[in-house]
């Protein structure tokens, strides 16, 4: 698992690596924005700070 995924995880923005998905999902990461507005503004101010 990559270093900014297990940061993120830490920071309560539950993230999974893209290669969880295969070869083609390399360099990237899947987010679920199933969540209230709200929500999805914290968790993207947290990624900022992270990435």
């Amino acid at each position: 698992e990559p270093e900014y995924a297990q940061q993120l995880i830490a920071n309560g923005v539950v993230v999974v690596p893209g290669e969880a998905f295969g070869e083609g999902g390399a360099g990237h990461m899947r987010i679920s924005y199933a969540t209230s507005m709200q929500n999805i503004k914290k968790a993207m101010k947290i990624m900022e700070e992270i990435l």
